[in-house]
């Protein structure tokens, strides 16, 4: 006579062994374009500046594959005023999110278009 706890325990074996199973994550491009740059910068900025006079007088550059140390990566520079003079920043991109905001370089930099960014200015903080 068989068992009826069998079947259960048959399930739960094919259950844990499933859960056990190694299954690697999905690889990300590293240079995945950041589409939605703009707008996760706007959020990203927003935590990141206070002085009002920063988001109304800010220009970004479109993402470009720029040398980053020994890898090519997308890079959004910004320029901006505040209180105490003009600053250049630095978006280095990876897969694309950001990874690292820094002072800008000529060689991150040097070479960048800069356009309004509009969008910053209606995310200003009143004053």
């Amino acid at each position: 006579m068989k068992s009826s706890t069998t079947p259960i325990l048959l399930g739960l074996a094919a259950i844990f062994v499933a859960a056990c199973s190694t299954k690697e994550p999905p690889q990300v491009d590293p240079n995945l374009f950041p589409k939605d740059y703009r707008r996760q910068l706007v959020f990203f900025l927003q935590e990141n500046l206070s002085e009002r006079s920063e988001f109304l007088t800010a220009s970004i550059s479109e993402p470009t594959l720029t040398p980053v140390g020994d890898a090519q990566r997308y890079v959004v520079c910004m320029q901006f005023t505040s209180s105490d003079g003009r600053h250049q920043k630095a978006f280095i991109y990876l897969g694309g999110t950001v990874q690292q905001y820094i002072d800008a370089t000529p060689a991150l930099c040097g070479k960048a278009v800069y356009r309004p960014y509009t969008e910053l200015a209606t995310a200003a903080p009143k004053a």
